[in-house]
């Protein structure tokens, strides 16, 4: 969650969107598991998943897209793109749509470090842990 994203409006209830991003998937070169996982998982919790989008790893595109979807879904579920390689720019994306940059955290460096612990913390590893400024981790 970003903490400057809009006001919601009076008419936003308990949605939910998920955008799903990747050349891979667009291409057909991956199936999507992440989606139907999130969907199955956001029903346990109560939540009606209204809208499901794909698009490729287009920067400008997913900020548009995710701007579009906090418009209108109180909650927006992105997966696919947050990787360490040149062509994941979903972070940048959300950082661009609300406005913000980006900002390393701590807390997810040493996730990654308890994750991956016989590997050193590199460019890469900074990286996926650079996230838009104010995003709440959950």
């Amino acid at each position: 969650r970003v903490s400057n994203a809009r006001a919601p409006p009076h008419t936003r209830g308990e949605k939910a969107a998920s955008l799903e991003i990747g050349n891979e998937i667009m291409g057909g070169v991956t199936r999507d598991e992440n989606g139907h996982f999130l969907i199955q998982e956001l029903r346990k919790l109560g939540l009606d998943t209204v809208e499901v989008v794909m698009i490729r790893d287009d920067q400008n595109k997913i900020a548009e897209t995710v701007r579009r979807l906090s418009d209108s879904h109180k909650y927006v579920f992105v997966t696919g793109g947050i990787g360490p390689t040149h062509d994941d720019v979903t972070l940048p994306a959300v950082a661009q749509a609300f406005g913000c940059g980006l900002q390393t955290r701590t807390e997810i460096l040493e996730l990654l470090n308890q994750h991956l612990p016989n590997e050193e913390i590199n460019e890469y590893h900074v990286k996926m842990a650079s996230i838009p400024q104010g995003s709440q981790l959950i």
